[in-house]
Order: C-alpha cells, then structure tokens, then sequence
C-alpha cells in the first residue's frame, strides 16, 4: 500500500485490493485490507492540485494555462484539471 496517495485529487480515500475476495474466503478479520470507512484521515496532498491552481490564478494566469500545467504536472485528464480550476474560481 505504498503507493496509495498518488492517485491525488480524486483518490484521497485509499483502495487496497482484496477485500471482497478475503470476506468470500472467509479470511480471518485481521487479514482483511481497510475498507474507506476504516480508512486513515485526510492527508494535505490531497487537496495539492486545488492550492496550486488557487496559487497560478491568483497570479494572474489564464484557467487555460493552468489546466495545461495541471495535466502536465499531476497527469491528470481534462476534465479533472477543469474541475480544480472551477472550484478555485
């Protein structure tokens, strides 16, 4: 589960693999990944991209560009880079 924060803005809650199939099995409860209710707290790179796009529009950038350098930077699709870019506006 290393590798679980990067899937930042949109995967701030982490999703391990396995769970359905050990409750099929019958896994002893200990073995079982956490599931999003029994997930850790929030952490700050969640919300990263939207403080960044926060930061580049209020220097004066153009939402254009800043989408630009969203999906460059975080390889993120369009519509999640225009999405950041709304909730900042």
């Amino acid at each position: 589960m290393g590798k679980t924060y990067k899937r930042i803005p949109f995967g701030c809650v982490r999703s391990p693999k396995g769970r359905k199939q050990a409750l099929i099995n019958e896994a002893r409860k200990g073995a079982l990944p956490p599931d999003a209710y029994d997930d850790k707290p929030f952490d700050k790179q969640c919300f990263q991209t939207y403080d960044i796009a926060y930061d580049m529009i209020k220097s004066g950038m153009e939402p254009n560009e800043v989408i630009k350098k969203l999906r460059n930077k975080y390889k993120l699709t369009h519509q999640q880079a225009m999405e950041c870019v709304k909730s900042v506006l």
